[in-house]
């Protein structure tokens, strides 16, 4: 038998070929869509990054090995770009890398038909490219996510010599002078913890050397377990704490406020929910209220 193709082997150059056909369309894609948020004053390296991954594409299509030196330096260039525009913040570099982890990764696994199929084929630029890279970007996202920099433990010596005043007083000034925009570290007042989004409380009377000790205070049901049929329900509600009340929203938006120190419910809202307002939806959920302080007239 004449050919590159070992005897009595099936040929998978099919499998190339594809992997080749899905790079083009999402370099097409990034061309298309990167070039209208160019036009629209955006970035312009999804366009560059765009043509970059569709001329390895047509490369590979040809044959020519050089299409993984190519693929090689856009990943790299994407990895650099991400630090500079979002820094080692994990969530913000996902949407960014993982797609070309996936992509890396699949480039792997067709090491052995590459090996036949590829003029100038270099076995330790494939390798680089197609492993060594990939794991260089799941560690540059992983390594926030687990070792933040921005995660501060509670720590009653680091409590002790904060200001006593409010987290949020000086950073939002509010008109009426809200809640929602300053509190205490006792208070919850907006999804995020404050109207500031920064997911941050220097409450410090729970610690790594207490929390083992915890106990279970108290229990509440809302009773908003049982959708319509048709219908899902997920709990996903971050609850507000507003001095000695809690306030939680059921999945068919009903709010109930609570008695933080016993459970005891307090009242609820409860809007009536049209069932079909919650149907065609993977799950009909309520992730929190909104909490406004007005003074008596």
């Amino acid at each position: 038998m004449i050919g590159t193709e070992t005897s009595g082997r099936p040929r998978f150059g099919w499998l190339l070929s594809s992997y080749a056909g899905l790079a083009l369309l999402a370099g097409l894609a990034l061309v298309v869509l990167g070039g209208w948020l160019a036009v629209l004053g955006g970035s312009p390296y999804y366009l560059l990054m765009g043509v970059a991954v569709g001329a390895a594409a047509v490369m590979l299509f040809r044959g020519d090995g050089r299409a993984v030196w190519l693929l090689g330096a856009a990943v790299l260039a994407t990895w650099l770009w991400s630090l500079w525009e979002v820094g080692l913040h994990g969530w913000a570099l996902i949407p960014r890398l993982a797609w070309l982890i996936v992509a890396c990764l699949l480039l792997a696994a067709l090491w052995p038909i590459a090996r036949r199929r590829l003029s100038l084929f270099n076995p330790a630029v494939f390798g680089a490219v197609s492993l060594a890279l990939p794991l260089l970007l799941l560690a540059t996202i992983l390594y926030p996510l687990f070792y933040s920099p921005d995660v501060e433990l509670a720590d009653p010596a680091l409590a002790a010599r904060r200001p006593a005043g409010a987290i949020s007083r000086v950073a939002v000034a509010t008109p009426d002078g809200n809640v929602g925009g300053q509190h205490g570290a006792g208070d919850w007042t907006a999804y995020a913890g404050s109207n500031l989004g920064n997911h941050y409380s220097p409450a410090a009377q729970i610690t790594p050397a207490n929390v083992d000790s915890l106990q279970k205070a108290w229990e509440f049901h809302t009773g908003d377990g049982s959708p319509p049929d048709g219908i899902s329900y997920a709990f996903q509600n971050s609850p507000l704490m507003v001095g000695r009340t809690l306030y939680v929203c059921t999945p068919s938006q009903i709010v109930i406020a609570l008695d933080a120190a016993t459970g005891r419910e307090k009242w609820r809202f409860n809007p009536h929910t049209d069932p079909q307002a919650m149907a065609g939806v993977a799950a009909s959920t309520c992730r929190g209220a909104a909490f406004f302080a007005r003074s008596a007239p």
